[in-house]
């Protein structure tokens, strides 16, 4: 008897819990069919409203503000949710019809070092596990705090993917409350990205009894995560390539109606003309003055010839998939083998990311042609900004590091002679909207091959 009496105790927060949801629920879609009449009991068309999620910062995410835009342009109102930091586009911050919420910005989470015995590996990972574990159980109340109280409900709910973890589980929660349909644009593939981090300080392995390591147990268990969430009870997706299509209908079962929607370059991408490129270069500061168009150096030249240096721009986002040792390499490589008639490299690398401090630092050691070298142990908060020419080793070479606002950068790439991206997908499955920013403005492109 007592026993029951315990469980039932036990068992009301959950019940309640749930009936309010399901009264949450229900007061939601009376008030949507309420709107669909008119005073008079005739029925009107009701403007449809989407909310367009991203865990991420808004500013950093073209492709899910590109989203937002054209749905405004089709005529629905779109709350834009997500992280601030970088300004976002002023087609973006103009619009009458988009309002935006910001999240709160969680916590970093640093991986645990490879260094120490095996009993500092197991403790370290362990405090790492739990620290991950506190942080999204953080993430989940504060978004669907904001989500269900502040913004408000929406037809339809458009997600970025990666992060999977806990975005799935989010708006899971929210279309269900507000009746929404569920679409998932997917990016990556968000278990891919967590194997990255998670290999690079931890490499996954298996002793000699068969056992995975701690990292693979958890990159299954995101994995089935994703799989199970990213395809269920969603409406539709969008993928960056047919290749991530084909991943998904073979490996998923998706059943849903899915569009690959390649990424297209905004209007202000295009060739400069060379007037405005003076212009621009010549208020260029990144550091000491560029005089790339100076009075010896003239724009109308012809490319690759003595009166002006190249032009290279290299994208980074400056994370674990960006390796930027090899457009080191190619840069020494040049300097030490070109032939004095040969132009001079003016290389801008520009972004911002995690590693960008660690990059900017390995810069200024030297030494490019040596991939032996390790990156310096500095964390994303320090500044290392590079802001000189390369060392003396290099005098074919003039490197500098760079963040552009959203206007600013693709004046850059509109005057640049050559575009690099090194981006290595973690999945071998997305397309770099920095090779398509690249192509808008018309510029040739060295990177890695990706299938489309």
């Amino acid at each position: 008897m007592y026993t029951i009496i315990v469980l039932l105790v036990l068992a009301l927060p959950v019940v309640i819990f749930f009936s309010r949801i399901a009264a949450e629920r229900s007061r939601i879609v009376r008030a949507r069919l309420n709107e669909t009449k008119g005073k008079n009991g005739g029925n009107r068309p009701r403007r449809k409203f989407a909310s367009v999620v991203v865990l991420g910062d808004i500013g950093r995410s073209p492709r899910i503000m590109y989203h937002a835009v054209s749905l405004v342009e089709m005529g629905l109102g779109v709350n834009l949710i997500g992280y601030s930091g970088t300004n976002p586009l002023s087609s973006v911050l103009d619009s009458p019809n988009m309002k935006l919420f910001y999240l709160p910005v969680p916590k970093k989470l640093n991986a645990p070092k490879s260094s120490g015995g095996g009993l500092h590996r197991v403790v370290s990972q362990m405090f790492y596990i739990a620290a991950g574990v506190i942080r999204v159980i953080a993430q989940v109340a504060t978004a669907l705090k904001i989500l269900l109280l502040d913004v408000p409900s929406s037809d339809f709910i458009l997600i970025q993917n990666p992060p999977a973890i806990p975005t799935f589980l989010i708006v899971h929660v929210v279309a269900f409350l507000h009746n929404s349909r569920l679409v998932v644009d997917w990016h990556n593939l968000g278990y891919s990205v967590l194997a990255l981090s998670l290999s690079a300080s931890q490499p996954s392995r298996a002793d000699g009894r068969g056992r995975k390591s701690l990292s693979s147990v958890i990159v299954a268990g995101a994995k089935a995560y994703e799989a199970l969430l990213g395809t269920w009870g969603v409406h539709a997706h969008f993928t960056v390539t047919r290749a991530m299509k084909i991943k998904l209908i073979n490996d998923w079962g998706v059943r849903a109606p899915i569009h690959v929607l390649y990424d297209k370059p905004p209007e202000d991408f295009h060739r400069l003309p060379r007037d405005e490129s003076r212009e621009f270069l010549g208020s260029f500061d990144p550091g000491p003055p560029l005089n790339l168009f100076g009075t010896s150096l003239s724009p109308t030249a012809p490319l690759g010839s003595s009166h002006r240096p190249v032009l290279v721009v290299s994208s980074c986002s400056y994370t674990e998939d960006d390796d930027l040792s090899i457009l080191l390499r190619a840069l020494a490589l040049y300097s030490q083998t070109a032939s004095s008639t040969m132009p001079d490299l003016f290389v801008v690398i520009t972004g911002k990311g995690p590693l960008k401090a660690r990059w900017e630092a390995r810069i200024k050691v030297g030494r490019w042609e040596d991939e032996d070298i390790p990156l310096p142990l500095l964390t994303e908060g320090d500044v290392v900004s590079v802001m000189e020419p390369a060392p003396n080793a290099y005098d074919k070479v003039r490197l500098h590091t760079a963040f552009l606002s959203q206007e600013d950068y693709p004046r850059l790439l509109g005057c640049a002679d050559v575009g690099v991206c090194l981006h290595a997908s973690t999945s071998g499955l997305d397309l770099p909207m920095k090779v398509v920013d690249l192509f808008g403005c018309g510029t040739p492109v060295c990177a890695l091959a990706y299938e489309w």
